[in-house]
């Protein structure tokens, strides 16, 4: 072998600086029967710039007739005529297997890998397909608990090109988990966090497991890695060790708002917001959110969210809220929420419950209608299921990435009389319903370039029954939905938003950036009915201080009760600080 590799070094050498100055076509010679074979791999003739290319393109060609079975394929000579290199090529005769026994590979393994004894009788020997055999094998030893098991060839035998084999499978020790050692920092509990990464003690070790730790821990948002990933084995277990390092997570988020009023024009309305996130609580990854709103001079808004992770120690997580809704003078809507989802990989399905409780406000000018009002008193109970999946690696600044979710729920509505409402309103009405509701979101961050994003999210809703009341709608409108309107400007049944953003990425946590939004949003009421097409556009900044991230965005939208004006612009301050 090394007195060919010398010749074909010594042949070439002579050449290289004529072929680099011409340009060659490389031609292969041989039978028939070979030049048909080397067609699969690669065309007879083409061209070559120099040398070098020649050894890659001839070295490329015995690897592929190699792994085809072409075990004794080599080369019967070289000559150079005409700018044409030529190079003879005998490829010999396939290799084919008469069998490859399973040995001592147990069954249980073979089967999980796809294993068939049939793929290996009177078939052509192919090393890739032998190696990826291998590999299999061992990453799904890997995977169950045996990081040292190994695989090989026993009992090979080789007559008239015809290979007879059996697997030799040594599995080694069975590792479970025995503990997890955090360095750098006291932030975070061992016992959670194995329940997080999925490393419990005394279950089978997970190669593939541990190869996902550096992208969960990343996703976490209050913890970062600062180090590889160690791995001691001992007393067949194995120790994980980790070096972390805390990150400021938890937020303060305060915005003012300093528009014109779209139903006073030239007046200014001042709106509020408050936002509390604390991530990370007990050291071990509760989650409490607090978001207050003044929408509207006589209108709140108010949620109280809840998440508790890993119950005891299980990939079981739990969640609630408690949510508050004041429209001016017209009716307060209180939703609670109660949710259970399960986490598999980078995907992960919910289970839930929805308490929605609606009342009227006033009555004033309602006592002599003939029918039910628009806005009613209502209750409602839905159970439901969702489905999501994400790959971002980044729980913030997200710059490359997919994210998904669908939710499907069915729920019981009943109408409350009220008092204050003539009671023949009520006369021959179904009290009693069924109510369906959808909703999903998909969205995905796009590099392209090293310093621009480009980043679209869409959304979409669907209420359904017979009997829709403007108090049961979804609510949409403002920074976070559609921007260019005040916050929670919209009613709709079905609406379907799609939110586009070019992102300038000028520092790790600072950007900025244009967007548009479009909207399609629909509700019939009976009496009532609407169907918009609302846009908004414009342009903002995030930059990062030592003290927080300040946000800055102005917007202009356009609807069937809005004209595309500056005058009713949107002009939005916010500032986020971390500790």
């Amino acid at each position: 072998m090394v007195r060919k590799l010398f010749h074909i070094a010594f042949f070439f050498l002579p050449v290289a600086t004529y072929c680099q100055e011409q340009g060659y076509t490389l031609q292969f010679l041989g039978t028939d029967k070979t030049l048909d074979i080397i067609e699969e791999f690669q065309p007879l003739k083409q061209p070559v710039a120099d040398s070098l290319e020649v050894m890659v393109l001839t070295n490329k060609l015995l690897t592929g007739l190699y792994s085809k079975g072409y075990l004794r394929a080599k080369y019967t000579g070289i000559s150079i005529s005409n700018h044409t290199f030529s190079l003879g090529v005998s490829t010999g005769d396939q290799y084919h297997w008469a069998y490859l026994h399973k040995g001592s590979v147990p069954e249980v393994l073979l089967s999980k890998i796809g294993y068939r004894e049939r793929f290996y009788i009177n078939k052509p020997f192919k090393y890739g397909e032998l190696a990826r055999l291998f590999r299999k094998i061992v990453k799904q030893s890997e995977n169950t608990g045996h990081p040292f098991a190994s695989i090989s060839l026993d009992s090979v035998t080789v007559s008239d090109n015809v290979i007879q084999a059996v697997l030799n499978y040594t599995s080694g020790p069975l590792i479970t988990y025995d503990s997890l050692i955090i360095k750098g920092t006291d932030k975070v509990k061992s016992k959670w966090l194995m329940s997080y990464l999925e490393l419990r003690p005394g279950e089978v070790f997970n190669q593939s497991t541990v190869n996902k730790i550096p992208a969960r821990i990343s996703k976490l948002g209050f913890m970062e890695l600062t180090g590889p990933v160690q791995i001691t084995f001992q007393n067949s277990q194995a120790s994980i060790q980790l070096r972390l390092e805390p990150i400021n997570a938890n937020r303060i988020d305060g915005v003012v708002g300093v528009l014109p009023n779209a139903q006073n024009d030239g007046k200014l309305l001042v709106t509020g917001q408050f936002d509390l996130s604390l991530t990370n609580l007990f050291n071990s990854g509760k989650q409490l959110d607090v978001v207050w709103q003044r929408l509207k001079p006589l209108s709140q808004f108010l949620n109280i969210s809840y998440r508790h992770p890993n119950i005891l120690a299980s990939p079981l997580n739990f969640s609630t809220s408690y949510e508050l809704l004041k429209e001016d003078t017209t009716f307060i809507n209180r939703n609670a929420f109660i949710g259970f989802d399960y986490q598999v990989a980078n995907s992960n399905i919910s289970f839930f419950t929805k308490l929605k409780t609606s009342r009227l406000l006033s009555t004033e000018g309602l006592e002599d209608v003939l029918s039910l009002p628009e806005v009613n008193d209502f209750n409602l109970n839905y159970y439901g299921i969702g489905y999501g999946v994400n790959n971002f690696n980044e729980r913030i600044n997200r710059k490359s990435g997919m994210g998904a979710y669908l939710e499907a729920a069915v729920g019981t509505k009943k109408i409350r009389k009220n008092v204050s409402l003539p009671s023949e309103i009520y006369e021959g009405l179904e009290l009693n319903t069924v109510q369906y509701q959808f909703e999903g979101l998909y969205q995905y961050y796009l590099p392209i370039s090293k310093l621009f994003v480009f980043h679209q999210k869409i959304t979409g809703g669907k209420i359904i029954n017979d009997q829709l009341f403007k108090n049961d709608l979804f609510r949409l409108g403002g920074l976070r939905s559609l921007r260019g309107f005040n916050e929670n400007f919209f009613f709709a049944s079905d609406y379907l938003v799609s939110n586009m953003e070019v992102q300038l990425h000028f520092d790790e946590s600072s950007s900025l950036f244009i967007f548009y939004d479009q909207s399609y949003l629909y509700f019939d009421l009976g009496g009532n009915s609407m169907s918009d097409n609302p846009l908004g556009i414009g342009a903002g900044i995030n930059f990062s201080t030592k003290a927080g991230v300040v946000s800055l965005v102005y917007a202009v939208g356009k609807s069937e009760d809005q004209v595309l004006s500056t005058r009713l612009s949107k002009f939005h301050f916010g500032y986020i600080a971390k500790f």
